[in-house]
């Protein structure tokens, strides 16, 4: 069985919002077309209180009950099971959701992942790592993300953790 984790795809990394991935918006119909090829659906938002840590190093994004910090429209939303929040300890920056969705995953008798969203060089790479150390076979799908910074050094990094880059035209493995 396979689960397709969504990172971080909230209004406040899309155009217009405080802390905008480039060109973010055009994940959204690539992830939209990889929930009807996964069996589980789940995601993860930043769900930051005022005041958070991280805006000492970023400008303040996805405060909890905002417009920023909800799903965009174009998102299908009705797939997705869970969501998983993370940043909400003031003191502390979570770029990965990963511990709080694995016991649901074993739950759901999840084997394999595929993860996508926002900001791959961020908490995509985080969600990823953190999935290959807990030793689950994971894919990240870069039709599926987008980057702040250059995309190759983070491509080559999540291949030496022995991850798998899948590209949807074809659906194989890189």
């Amino acid at each position: 069985m396979r689960a397709l984790i969504i990172v971080d795809l909230q209004n406040d990394f899309l155009p217009g919002g405080a802390l905008a991935v480039p060109r973010g918006e055009e994940v959204i119909p690539v992830i939209n077309a990889l929930q009807r090829q996964c069996e589980v659906v789940i995601a993860s938002k930043d769900w930051h209180p005022v005041g958070h840590e991280s805006f000492r190093r970023w400008t303040p994004h996805c405060i909890q009950g905002t417009w920023g910090a909800e799903f965009p429209q174009a998102l299908f939303q009705e797939r997705i099971e869970r969501v998983f929040l993370k940043g909400q300890d003031i003191d502390r920056e979570d770029l990965s959701a990963f511990r709080e969705m694995e016991p649901y995953l074993i739950e759901r008798g999840v084997q394999e992942l595929w993860i996508v969203g926002l900001a791959l060089d961020y908490c995509v790479l985080a969600t990823a790592l953190e999935a290959a150390r807990a030793g689950w076979k994971s894919a990240v799908i870069p039709e599926g993300c987008r980057a702040i910074g250059s995309v190759e050094p983070v491509i080559a990094q999540i291949q030496r953790a022995g991850i798998t880059i899948y590209r949807p035209e074809t659906m194989e493995a890189s």
